[in-house]
């Protein structure tokens, strides 16, 4: 470790640059407290990206002494991730390129947070939930970090996240009872939630959710139009998950629908977007209900790579909607058989029309059938 006095000024510099927080790459550890007793303890060391002394790491004849005190020189670090870097055995993977890329990195994330204005609030929601049996997660950090990198930090997402984690029903779906304990967790959770925007003390929601389609449709139908909404798709590859892709497809695909002539009380319709679904199994599960369908060219589980899509997708559901009620008047229910990507799904129940349909049945594909999944 450094034994160079670091002069005050040059201390004070760094805090502010670093916003008081650990700059190696991925720690950003608060070091003006314990985070876990939340006592106020200074736990900031300054490491020397070149050692100031020749023997320290990186240390280099010609330039430690000049550098020893430049701030430009000095990265704020707390004493675990002071210690890694300073690690002898792992000089070599700590180069001085490295940690001026990290120093550089924080420091600007820092700037944008001191420059933004016009600034609005937001409120992460996350949902999780078994996928195919499997459990999924979704980090709140990640969340927040993707609210600001996609919004160039004009939002600011609240610490005071609102969480739906379905991971932990005690049954599975193919259970009879499944469903109905899916929808009571959900009514019970999201009230506060509601009461949040009901109360204007939320303004803006940034949605994350993977779960099953029935769930995120319920969920999007509690939530509606009351507040401001932006549902984020996750995304496939090694990237930043919640990122939108660099390139996305163009043009954003067409969505199509068609309607059965006659006349029509109660109407299936398929969704074929991320997937195929077969009118034999809809028609399997559901015999002598007309069918419509409602896709797009080619079904793909990574066609939402835009907010184009999701826009697109809204005014398609939405001109589907009027036109439904133009040619049949009030539905009596509406089944939905769905292949949808989460943030689409969402957007479907958020931006039904009550008085056009009344009530919605939605279904779930499991073991090979269609069974009746959640209601509302």
């Amino acid at each position: 470790m450094s034994k160079t006095h670091i002069p005050a000024d040059v201390r004070r510099d760094l805090w502010v640059l670093s916003g008081g927080r650990c700059e190696f790459r991925g720690c950003n550890m608060p070091i003006d407290h314990n985070f876990l007793t939340g006592q106020r303890v200074v736990l900031g060391e300054f490491c020397h990206i070149i050692g100031d002394s020749e023997q320290g790491p990186r240390g280099d004849k010609a330039r430690s002494a000049g550098l020893a005190r430049d701030p430009g020189n000095l990265i704020l670090c707390c004493a675990r991730c002071h210690k890694t870097i300073d690690e002898r055995k792992l000089e070599a993977e700590y180069s001085e390129a490295r940690l001026q890329s990290m120093k550089r990195d924080h420091e600007q994330h820092v700037q944008r947070l001191y420059d933004a204005t016009n600034v609005k609030r937001s409120v992460p929601f996350i949902v999780t939930g078994r996928v195919n049996r499997t459990f999924t997660s979704i980090p709140t950090n990640a969340a927040r970090a993707a609210v600001l990198r996609k919004t160039d930090y004009t939002r600011f997402p609240s610490h005071a996240e609102e969480v739906i984690d379905l991971n932990h029903i005690p049954c599975t779906e193919d259970a009879p009872l499944y469903w109905q304990t899916v929808k009571q967790y959900i009514d019970d959770t999201i009230n506060t939630l509601l009461r949040r925007v009901a109360d204007r003390e939320t303004h803006h929601l940034d949605i994350f959710a993977i779960a099953q389609i029935p769930a995120l449709s319920y969920i999007g139908a509690l939530i509606g139009d009351r507040v401001p909404v932006t549902v984020h798709q996750p995304q496939r590859g090694p990237l930043d998950k919640w990122d939108w892709p660099t390139n996305p497809a163009t043009p954003s695909p067409t969505f199509t629908y068609t309607f059965p002539e006659g006349k029509v009380e109660e109407l299936a319709v398929i969704f074929s977007i991320s997937g195929v679904v077969r009118p034999e199994d809809v028609t399997r599960a559901l015999p002598g209900v007309s069918l419509s369908t409602f896709t797009v060219p080619t079904p793909s589980t990574s066609l939402v790579d835009s907010e184009e899509v999701q826009h697109n997708f809204v005014k398609a559901w939405r001109a589907f909607q009027a036109e439904l009620h133009q040619r049949y008047g009030r539905l009596a229910k509406l089944h939905v058989l769905p292949a949808l990507p989460a943030s689409l799904a969402v957007e479907m129940g958020r931006c039904v029309l009550p008085k056009v349909i009344p009530q919605i049945q939605m279904w779930d594909f499991v073991k090979g059938n269609f069974v009746p999944a959640l209601s509302w």
